[in-house]
Formats: structure tokens, sequence, C-alpha cells
């Protein structure tokens, strides 16, 4: 694990950043092309639009689908410049030996957990047959393994399903995998390392 992490801290940062943004827009435009399709976002507004709205919404979201592309990599550099500026924050209260700059790559080679789900997902998703978003929710591997999704149907607990969404295994596993890149930066012991990082990723979590 030290040697897969030290590998990763030796590439150019631009090219880890790349790397990601790469597998996310490529990601996005299968995702749209064989999974969002026309039909699925037709039988998912049927019902809740008139029908003569139904094509031009259709029609719009087709537009301006440029826009999450653009927007991707501005909101992805954002959330890894946040929870750096957590990590090394916390880092200097407990006495780590790091910088900030190892840091953010540390966080964006652990990102690569959530593009590793992203690729299992759409898989899922484009053998699965869904007809309509609340199908493709239903498939969404980030909810359905989330404390949101357990508590999705208790009563009065509706307005936690959301934040709760946050909590899942994949985030556990996002935090055991920081605190393992913090500990082989700073070489500082695991243990040490994991308090930090759940401090701080946990503050910056509920701020995100």
């Amino acid at each position: 694990m030290k040697r897969f992490f030290e590998t990763f801290l030796n590439e150019k940062g631009y090219l880890l950043f790349l790397s990601v943004i790469t597998i996310y827009w490529l990601l996005n435009y299968v995702t749209n092309e064989f999974v969002l399709t026309d039909s699925l976002m037709y039988n998912s507004l049927y019902g809740q639009l008139p029908e003569q709205y139904i094509d031009s919404a259709i029609a719009f979201h087709r537009r301006w689908a440029w826009v999450s592309y653009a927007i991707l990599p501005v909101i992805l550099a954002l959330k890894w410049l946040f929870i750096s500026a957590f990590i090394a924050t916390g880092s200097v209260f407990m006495g780590f030996n790091v910088r900030f700059r190892q840091i953010f790559k540390i966080t964006m080679v652990c990102e690569w957990l959530f593009v590793t789900v992203g690729v299992i997902n759409f898989i899922i998703l484009l053998f699965s047959n869904a007809q309509s978003m609340e199908e493709i929710q239903g498939f969404n591997l980030v909810s359905t393994l989330s404390i949101g999704h357990l508590i999705q149907g208790v009563e009065g607990l509706q307005w936690l399903v959301a934040p709760l969404q946050s909590l899942n295994i994949f985030q556990l596993i996002f935090v055991i995998a920081l605190a393992l890149g913090v500990s082989v930066i700073s070489n500082e012991k695991f243990g040490k390392s994991l308090t930090l990082v759940t401090k701080s990723y946990g503050a910056a979590l509920v701020i995100w």
C-alpha cells in the first residue's frame, strides 16, 4: 500500500487531475447516451408534465448537457481543495509534518474509489433495463448502501434521507484510504492518521 501511494505521489499533479476528469467525462457521456435515453426521460416525466412540454424538457436537457462537463472540473477541484484544507489544518494541530500539496495529491488519488464505483454503477444500470429515474435511483450503489436508504421508510425521518445518503460504505472506505495516504506521507501511525482524517474530513463532509 505504501508503494501504491508513493507511485502516485511521484506523478505530475495535473496528470492525476486530468485522468480523473477524463474518466468522469466519459462516464457522463456514456450514461447520457445509453442510460438516460429520451424514452427513459419521457417515461419519468409522463404524468408529471403535460405531454407538449415533455419534448421541450428533453430538448432543453440535451441542449445544455455540455454545462455539466464544463463545471465538473471546477466542482471536483473545489471538493479536493476543501477536503485538503481541512486535513491540512487538522495536521497542524496534531503535529503532522505534511505539506498541503501532498495532501491534495492523496485526495485526488483516493477519488479513484468513486471513479471505480461510478464505472460499476454504469455497468449495473446498462443491464438493469430501468424504465424511469425512480428505477435508476434504486440501482444507485451510493444511495442504496447508505444510512439514508435504511431510514427511507421511517415515518418522520424523510427529511434526513438526502443528507444521510452521504454516509455510506464508500465514504467509510474513502476515509480509510485517506488515512492510509496521510500515514504514508507523514510517516505517522495509521491510527493517528485515521483520527486526523476522521475529525477533519468529517467536519468538511458536514459543511459540504
